[in-house]
Order: structure tokens, then C-alpha cells, then sequence
């Protein structure tokens, strides 16, 4: 084992890395502030302003915002990403239903009606 002097950062050889679990994360942090705005992700995730701010502009993790997420989520990559796309599923459904406030079969049942109430041509 080397000793290095305080302060001296470690190798990138000494740090283990996991791209793919840093990535997800960075992912589901980034979707869950463009959804949910910077405010309630420091809320759900209990973080400080410029844990958030190193996250979203430098891409630096950090400790605690992983931790965090892999709370609220799971450490598994792919877990991360099914999270990631489930908050963008979620929302969209949420505002088509906004734009639509008739229920489906409200819908199908006009669109049926307006079809046998239309003159049938023949070739």
C-alpha cells in the first residue's frame, strides 16, 4: 500500500469506476430535475444546492447524491434506467390526460357514432 501525503488525490487506477451505474444515475438525476424542477429533486433526495449544481453542470457525483438515488431506487444500472423512463412515462400520460379529459370509451363511442351516421359511397 502507498501512503501519499493529505491531500494528494488518488490515481484514477486506485479509484474504482462503474461508468454505467455513474451514468444512470447522472441520467435519472438529470430527468428527475427536468420533470420536477430543481426544487423538489433537493427534497426527495436530500442534498445541497451545489452537491445538485456539481451534478447537473460538471458532472461530478460526488457521495451523497448516488447514495441517494440508489436509496430511492436500487443499484442496479438497468433499475436505475427503468426509473429514468418511468418518470417521463408517467408525466406524458399525465398531460395527454390533460389535453383529453374525455375518458376512452367516451371517445370510441362519438367516433362509432359519427362512423354510422356517415354516408356509406359505393365504388
Amino acid at each position: 500500500m502507498t501512503v501519499k501525503p493529505p491531500g494528494t488525490p488518488a490515481s484514477p487506477e486506485e479509484t474504482p469506476s462503474n461508468t454505467a451505474l455513474d451514468d444512470a444515475i447522472r441520467d435519472y438525476v438529470r430527468t428527475h430535475v427536468l420533470w420536477h424542477g430543481r426544487q423538489k429533486t433537493l427534497e426527495k433526495f436530500g442534498v445541497s444546492r451545489h452537491t445538485l449544481w456539481r451534478c447537473m453542470k460538471q458532472g461530478r457525483l460526488g457521495k451523497s447524491l448516488p447514495r441517494a438515488v440508489m436509496n430511492a431506487v436500487g443499484d442496479d444500472p438497468d433499475v436505475i434506467n427503468a426509473a429514468t423512463w418511468a418518470i417521463t412515462a408517467v408525466r406524458r400520460v399525465r398531460r395527454r390526460a390533460a389535453d383529453n379529459p374525455k375518458p376512452l370509451a367516451e371517445i370510441l363511442e362519438d367516433t362509432l357514432r359519427l362512423l354510422c351516421a356517415a354516408p356509406l359511397a359505393t365504388v
